[in-house]
């Protein structure tokens, strides 16, 4: 592994300076517009990106490594369209642990996993801000049941903070139809029982990206699931400015081949991918029943991923 980090490291190639990458088709428009600013792109040496905005997989050899961005949806539908070709790829992928159930074991050999660390350790209880963060969508956020797990930890908080809350409404990222939804009024309703005596601030986006500190701030990151994305901007940019993210690594994973920092508060580690039972099979089942290509669109596809928790 370290070979393949070493060459992308000096290579300075990266998807974001690619002609290719981000095409403007009303697909692509439509998930990364609903995903916005958790969708935003930054960068680092190990060419962080989503396979979902690259048009042929062909395209990727120019690269010795990529730092996978997407979501179960995006990387099955990637993996399911490209597997035969993969092989003939000199790229490695480095993904979110939660999706090794996705690569086929032929190549795993061509996959390992990262995840992120923040350097700073606070309890909620010590915290005076607490910010509440999610993109309210059934689609993109984990069952009211872990929602409701996650907000349990709320309890822990000091009194006297300041309880801010990010929850834009969003249609679904993948598929066509438009779906009237009240998880974004369930999800308020739930909080305010956490905090039944306590004023909540809503954040719109100028509000969050205004602040140029946010230490002493606790984000409480409801986009637990990894259905849609599994790799955050918005969360990059918070713990950059002080805060603690609840989402992200507070210790270092005991596998880490390499690491490099993101920021004073935060870092990316790079480690084998880890022993997991394959789900390819079932992908290949459902691929042979469906004519579809669109796969990261179709609710059968989803319902197959979701049956797995990711």
């Amino acid at each position: 592994m370290l070979e393949i980090l070493k060459a992308q490291y000096q290579s300075a190639n990266t998807l974001s300076k690619s002609n290719f990458y981000n095409p403007q088709t009303p697909d692509v428009t439509q998930v990364f517009s609903e995903l916005y600013p958790q969708s935003l792109e930054y960068f680092h040496e190990l060419n962080p990106g989503f396979l979902f905005k690259v048009p042929k997989a062909e395209y990727l050899s120019q690269f010795s490594a990529m730092t996978v961005r997407d979501g179960a949806l995006g990387f099955g539908a990637f993996i399911l369209k490209n597997f035969q070709l993969l092989p003939n790829l000199s790229t490695h992928f480095f993904i979110d642990p939660k999706l090794a159930p996705l690569v086929p074991k032929n190549l795993r050999h061509m996959f390992s996993s990262w995840q992120v660390v923040q350097k700073t350790k606070m309890k909620i209880s010590e915290a005076k801000r607490i910010i509440i963060t999610g993109l309210m969508n059934e689609q993109i956020l984990p069952s009211l049941e872990e929602i409701k797990r996650s907000l349990a930890t709320l309890s822990e908080a000091n009194p006297s903070a300041v309880v801010e809350v990010f929850l834009p409404i969003r249609n679904n990222p993948f598929g066509a139809l438009w779906k009237e939804s009240f998880i974004g009024y369930q999800v308020v309703e739930m909080i305010k029982d956490v905090f039944p005596n306590h004023k909540l601030t809503y954040l719109g986006h100028s509000d969050l990206f205004e602040h140029p500190s946010l230490l002493n701030a606790y984000c409480l990151d409801l986009m637990t699931s990894r259905l849609v994305i599994s790799d955050n901007y918005l969360n990059h940019y918070m713990v950059s400015r002080g805060a603690i993210i609840s989402s992200f690594a507070s210790v270092d994973n005991e596998e880490k081949v390499f690491e490099i920092d993101l920021s004073f508060n935060h870092k990316a580690q790079f480690f084998p991918l880890p022993d997991c039972e394959s789900l390819f099979p079932d992908m290949i089942f459902y691929k042979k029943q469906t004519p579809i290509r669109d796969y990261a669109s179709d609710p059968a596809f989803r319902q197959l991923l979701s049956k797995n928790n990711f």
